[in-house]
């Protein structure tokens, strides 16, 4: 294990995808884009301090899946027919802060913007596949509904009384 500062000193690029794998990206984008317009009840409404927010998180998202990471090595050969190092695994230690943030305070879809933002960054610089692109805006949008719900269920109810379990 050790520290790296940036990603910027990769090779910015992404692997092609053939037919079949874009048929699955624009169904998995179709997926997100489903999930979100049901989700809309949880967004908060915008107004200029919310806007105030998410540009701020939108710079600490491009830094933060940018910049002061680990990478762990793994004894691995490279991947045969690609000019590039075995992938080891990379973990951006300030990269989900942002989108975490956005999805607790401003809701699913700013939430995921910030999240395929992030994913855009590492995957040109980090796993160089488009497809984590909707793998972190998914995983935001899914953090910020399940922090946002009102928990309101009869089953939620009785677990807030302590005296149900005596």
């Amino acid at each position: 294990m050790q520290f790296i500062a940036s990603l910027l000193t990769n090779l910015p690029y992404l692997n092609p995808i053939p037919l079949a794998g874009w048929l699955v990206w624009f169904g998995f984008a179709g997926l997100l884009g489903l999930a979100l317009y049901g989700w809309r009840n949880y967004q908060v409404e915008w107004t200029g301090r919310t806007w105030g927010i998410f540009v701020a998180l939108l710079v600490t998202a491009i830094f933060g899946a940018l910049f002061f990471g680990l990478k762990f090595s793994t004894p691995m050969l490279p991947r045969p027919g690609l000019p590039e190092e075995p992938p080891g695994s990379r973990l951006m230690l300030f990269s989900a802060i942002p989108w975490i943030l956005a999805g607790g305070w401003l809701g699913p879809i700013a939430a995921a913007a910030l999240g395929m933002v992030s994913g855009l960054l590492r995957g040109v610089w980090d796993t160089h596949n488009f497809f984590t692109l909707l793998d972190f805006g998914l995983m935001a949008a899914l953090f910020s509904v399940f922090a946002r719900q009102r928990y309101r269920t009869p089953f939620y109810r009785l677990m807030r009384q302590p005296s149900w379990a005596r």
